[in-house]
């Protein structure tokens, strides 16, 4: 049985790959393909045109590759100087990210632990006015006080040698010069 149409690509590539045919019904496609080859000019003409393609192809790929040595010793440095700026780059990012998000949980923390504390209060001490009192009178006693209030300047100074130890020992030489 003939075929009525040329053939397609897969079977011009079964005949070039001349494998061989496993079973009976793949065997009878095999031969008329075979049959129709020699019968169709046309057919015979692209699968020649393909022999002499793929003949002459392997000759091709080893003229291709078959360079001089230090030509792929520079094709190599090349891919791997490549490799090495990728690798440089990506770590530069990573180590940008990385600082990134630290800084931020730093100031996450920072900002939560600030709001936690309560607001302090600054309390004021407010002085005892009894000792207000004695301090205003004692600088009144110091001021240079007239004669007749002179018994009351001489009361303050024994009040203010009761409640401050240290300034006996001052008061006494005070009394001794007058």
């Amino acid at each position: 049985m003939a075929i009525a149409r040329h053939l397609s690509a897969d079977e011009l590539a079964a005949l070039l790959t001349d494998g061989s045919v496993a079973d009976q019904s793949t065997r009878a496609a095999h031969n008329s393909v075979s049959e129709h080859l020699e019968s169709c000019k046309s057919c015979r003409q692209e699968y020649q045109t393909w022999q002499r393609t793929l003949g002459v192809l392997p000759a091709g790929v080893r003229s291709a590759t078959d360079l001089p040595h230090y030509f792929w010793q520079r094709q190599q440095a090349a891919i791997r100087s490549r490799i090495a700026v990728e690798e440089a780059s990506r770590r530069s990012w990573r180590g940008f990210v990385w600082a990134t998000v630290a800084a931020l949980v730093v100031l996450a923390g920072l900002l939560l632990n600030s709001a936690k504390t309560p607001p302090v209060t600054q309390v004021e001490i407010q002085p005892d006015p009894d000792q207000q009192l004695l301090i205003a009178v004692e600088r009144a006693v110091e001021s240079g006080v007239p004669e007749s209030l002179a018994p009351a300047a001489l009361l303050a100074e024994d009040i203010r040698l009761a409640v401050e130890p240290s300034a006996r020992s001052s008061s006494k030489e005070k009394r001794n010069e007058n």
